[in-house]
Order: C-alpha cells, then sequence, then structure tokens
C-alpha cells in the first residue's frame, strides 16, 4: 500500500501543477492577445510578437492540457465495443488501449527527441520574438511525456489497484456507458 500511497501522491502533484500551468498559459494567451488588440485598434499599430507569442503559449497548454486530458479520461475513444462486453473482457480492452498508447507516446518521444536536438543544433529562430524555435517544438516533447506518464500510471492502477482506480473498469457506472474512461466528462 505504501507504493500506491506513493502514486497517489505524485498523481496529485502532477494533476496540481498541470491544472495551474494551463490556467496560467492561457490566462497569459488571452491577456497578450487583449493587449495586441488594444494596440491594434486604440493605438493604430500591431505589436510584432502579438500573434507569435499567444501562438507559442497556446500550444504549451494544449500539450499540458493533452496530459490532464489523459488523467480525467476526456480524450475521444471508441468504445462501443467495451460496452457490450464482460468485465474481464473490459478490463483487458482497456488494458490494450492503455498500452498502446503509451507505446504511441513512447515512439513520439523516441522521433521528437533527436528532432528536438537537430533543431537546437540549427539555431533556429522564431521570427518576431527571436526565440529558438526548439521552445515551441519542446511543449509536444513535454506534453507528451507526461500523457506517457499518465498512460504508465493509468496502467500500474488497471492492473495491480482495480479497485482504487477512479477509472477502473470496475468502477465505471454500470447503467451508462458513457460514464467512464473516454466518455462525456460534467
Amino acid at each position: 500500500m505504501k507504493i500506491k500511497k506513493a502514486i497517489d501522491k505524485f498523481d496529485a502533484i502532477m494533476e496540481s501543477v498541470e491544472s495551474y500551468l494551463v490556467f496560467l498559459l492561457l490566462f497569459a494567451m488571452l491577456f497578450f492577445v487583449f493587449i495586441g488588440v488594444i494596440f491594434r485598434y486604440g493605438f493604430g499599430f500591431t505589436l510584432s510578437w502579438g500573434e507569435e507569442l499567444p501562438r507559442y503559449i497556446m500550444i504549451w497548454a494544449t500539450f499540458i492540457g493533452a496530459s490532464l486530458g489523459v488523467k480525467k479520461g476526456s480524450h475521444i475513444s471508441v468504445d462501443a465495443l467495451e460496452a457490450f462486453l464482460p468485465l474481464a473482457a473490459k478490463r483487458v480492452v482497456v488494458v490494450i488501449s492503455y498500452v498502446i498508447s503509451l507505446a504511441f507516446c513512447i515512439v513520439i518521444l523516441a522521433i521528437g527527441v533527436p528532432f528536438i536536438g537537430s533543431l537546437a543544433d540549427s539555431g533556429q529562430l522564431s521570427p518576431a520574438l527571436r526565440i529558438p524555435m526548439y521552445f515551441a517544438y519542446l511543449a509536444v516533447l513535454i506534453g507528451i511525456g507526461m500523457m506517457a506518464i499518465r498512460y504508465l500510471l493509468l496502467l500500474i492502477f488497471e492492473l495491480f489497484y482495480p479497485q482504487s482506480s477512479e477509472f477502473s473498469v470496475q468502477n465505471q457506472n454500470k447503467e451508462d456507458p458513457l460514464s467512464g474512461r473516454g466518455g462525456f466528462v460534467e
């Protein structure tokens, strides 16, 4: 049970950091877009970085939010088959989906790390902000890495602690096939 408590604590910290970062990034994006509109229509000139900075902030918020989406079970999925399977078969399908998702994340990381390295070596800068372009692409790796951690945690909970996982097949509402992993989230 010590391992489960440690994983739960890590998961809670990760969720808190992700939520806080997504909030800050979206607020910053809104702020910079608002400033750009004020300067464009209020003062008659545009800021050179007025579109680029919010775009990069949105990229970072999207990929960090994608990890949070894995935690909340809000990513789209096809679970029509899963809704009609018995509990044991559902667990197998869920475990397979977590393994495939984790493998996808690992493949993207394996491709992305050398790509970011070569981009960093090239010294390419963004047009307006003049920041290294790898900074924008790094959001993909960070977000995918966080998603990989999330899928690993979900896999561990489904395999070893199915009774205590809020997204476990065993704890889904049996009346509503859309109530669990991948369904509609309140």
